[in-house]
């Protein structure tokens, strides 16, 4: 989909790029609580879609759904509180499930962002975006076209 030469195109703020944390005190994208969502673009300010991974404290439950959907178990990658709680990334172990992700356009993003309550936090460490990056290149259900938003390909 290909924008007129006059019609503006929505800017990101500097701070939304690969691998930067989103939360949001609002409700609604996958439970009742609030929410951290990961964008997985390397380009977010260029792309027209927006890659979110979604950070869940349900981490069983994530594994068995990875081991029934006959994933890689790499493509549900573990947060543990030990390592990521000391940056506020999580507050209990979690896990992110690289075969599910949310595509927002960079409008509904921009709109989601300035909801009360809503910050961007710091960026992920290396370490966890590349495990992110891998479990997004395995996934049978990533489509091509996404894994290449996100480098994995």
């Amino acid at each position: 989909m290909s924008k007129s030469i006059d019609s503006p195109i929505t800017k990101l703020p500097p701070s939304v790029m690969q691998g930067a944390v989103f939360y949001s005190k609002q409700s609604g994208v996958t439970s009742n609580q609030p929410h951290r969502l990961i964008v997985m673009n390397v380009d977010p300010q260029g792309d027209e879609i927006v890659v979110l991974t979604i950070i869940s404290s349900k981490v069983l439950s994530t594994v068995d759904r990875v081991k029934k959907q006959k994933e890689d178990r790499a493509t549900a990658v573990d947060v543990p509180k030990i390592l990521y709680g000391r940056i506020g990334l999580v507050e209990c172990d979690s896990i992110i499930n690289c075969n599910e992700y949310k595509r927002s356009t960079r409008e509904e993003f921009l709109e989601i962002s300035k909801r009360p309550g809503a910050l961007m936090m710091k960026r992920i460490p290396e370490e966890l975006l590349q495990k992110l990056i891998n479990g997004m290149k395995l996934s049978k259900q990533v489509k091509p076209v996404i894994k290449k938003m996100v480098g994995a390909i």
